[in-house]
């Protein structure tokens, strides 16, 4: 349709809302409650502000310009799909996702997944095609990413030991590995 803004006010959506492919900017006008899925893809959307609160099945951000995932619902009883974006971070990710998270196809760090929801029911995390994460493209389990980012943190820390030439921490520190 070629949407440029909702100009309608929704509240309750008995079902499922789609304003995907158009050329919407703003999600300004969306319903506040979905108790179906939520679909937005494929728009011009740079921010989730006024997304919709409450979110009872899946929510599908995907193929937008999307820089934040601020704005977007707390809590998503179904899937979360943000990919083809321009994520750096997910920070404003749903602290709880009842489903499967895609994030592939965005500009995510190592540093931007401490924003990981911290719960994801079906165990199941895309982050692939994320060139800044090359070395954590094959892992879609939740529990393996948080093993392998806590795994890298310690790594870090033991390069930081090593540049400040402390031996005797570094000695102790290995040994304990």
């Amino acid at each position: 349709k070629d949407l440029k803004n909702i100009d309608v006010k929704f509240n309750i959506i008995n079902g499922h809302f789609d304003c995907s492919n158009n050329e919407l900017e703003s999600l300004e006008g969306c319903p506040e409650i979905v108790h179906g899925d939520f679909y937005c893809i494929g728009n011009r959307l740079k921010t989730l502000k006024y997304s919709p609160k409450i979110i009872n099945g899946s929510f599908y951000c995907n193929s937008n310009q999307l820089e934040s995932l601020e704005g977007c619902p707390n809590i998503v009883y179904g899937n979360f799909s943000c990919s083809f974006n321009k994520l750096e971070s997910l920070e404003g990710c749903p602290e709880i996702i009842a489903g499967w998270l895609n994030c592939k196809n965005n500009n995510l760090t190592i540093e931007g997944l401490k924003y990981l929801p911290k719960d994801i029911n079906e165990n199941c995390i895309d982050i692939s095609k994320n060139k800044n994460l090359s070395d954590l493209q094959n892992i879609n389990n939740f529990e393996e990413l948080k093993e392998n980012l806590k795994i890298k943190e310690e790594k870090e820390n033991l390069l930081k030991l090593i540049e400040n030439n402390n031996k005797e921490k570094i000695t102790k520190k290995v040994n304990k590995l």
